[in-house]
């Protein structure tokens, strides 16, 4: 187990580094949008815009000594928003690609609901199982 001096754990950089391969990945295939792991009002972000959360996850993998977090079973949520119903949905089958590259499972397939007249949002939960030393 990697403990920083902050107090922080390698499962702590989970988000972070699944948001940086999604996001390198929409970019190769031309994507052109805003991403945030932040939570923020959609009205005031630039669209398309692609917002990727960890959910709460489970520890996996205990031992018998019970020393450390081993494994844990990691939820990442995306959710895009785009003006058109094609580019939301365009956006979500890449991001679905590129999660499932990772070894990411879809546990709940994409959503798209028409949040308002020009706002289309669309929902895909993942969920993985990632070791202590297990590379994303």
């Amino acid at each position: 187990m990697i403990l920083s001096s902050y107090g922080e754990t390698w499962f702590d950089y989970i988000e972070s580094l699944v948001m940086k391969r999604v996001r390198t990945g929409l970019e190769n295939k031309g994507i052109e949008a805003s991403f945030t792991t932040e939570a923020k009002n959609v009205s005031n972000t630039e669209l398309p815009c692609v917002y990727l959360h960890d959910l709460e996850g489970s520890e996996m993998g205990n031992t018998l000594i019970n020393d450390g977090v081993n494994a844990v079973r990691s939820y990442i949520q995306i959710d895009v928003y785009a003006t058109t119903k094609v580019d939301c949905r365009k956006i979500s089958r890449l991001a679905l690609a590129q999660m499932k590259a990772l070894g990411y499972n879809a546990n709940a397939l994409t959503t798209i609901l028409q949040d308002e007249v020009d706002l289309y949002h669309s929902i895909t939960r993942f969920n993985r199982v990632i070791g202590s030393n297990d590379n994303i």
